[in-house]
């Protein structure tokens, strides 16, 4: 199994990249990129702490693979998100149209760090496209 990590900052990348080392993790391995200069050409599971709006974020993902993708956010998440997150299970519209959600899962407190609690957010992507470099006849 392999680790990737991508951030935009390289002062981040620096610091997980010590932590990395000191941890002895030899399958990890770090980059300093953007998400939308990635092309996911594996079936992959990507992991975000996102600042950000999900869809945002979804928009930027560039794959012809099978990817899941899953959100820590904040407990105001469907205050912010609440409409955008509607259009995944209408199916058809918007601009998650091609995003299945899959799980959605709030974690306690006694889950995790000091916070009071944070909502994990999966989608899957629905439609993949293949062989979209091909010629047509």
């Amino acid at each position: 199994m392999k680790f990737l990590g991508f951030e935009a900052t390289l002062k981040k990348v620096e610091a997980v990249k010590l932590l990395k080392d000191e941890l002895e993790l030899p399958f990890v391995r770090l980059f300093q990129e953007r998400l939308e200069n990635i092309f996911f050409d594996k079936p992959c599971v990507i992991t975000m702490k996102a600042v950000g709006k999900c869809k945002d974020y979804l928009k930027k993902i560039n794959t012809d693979q099978e990817v899941f993708v899953f959100f820590y956010k904040g407990l105001n998440f469907y205050e912010l998100e609440g409409k955008e997150l509607k259009e995944v299970h209408l199916r058809s519209q918007g601009s998650l149209k091609d995003w299945e959600l899959i799980d959605e899962k709030l974690l306690q407190t006694n889950q995790i760090d000091s916070v009071s609690g944070r909502y994990m957010i999966g989608l899957k992507k629905k439609r993949v496209l293949k062989n979209c470099w091909q010629s047509v006849a």
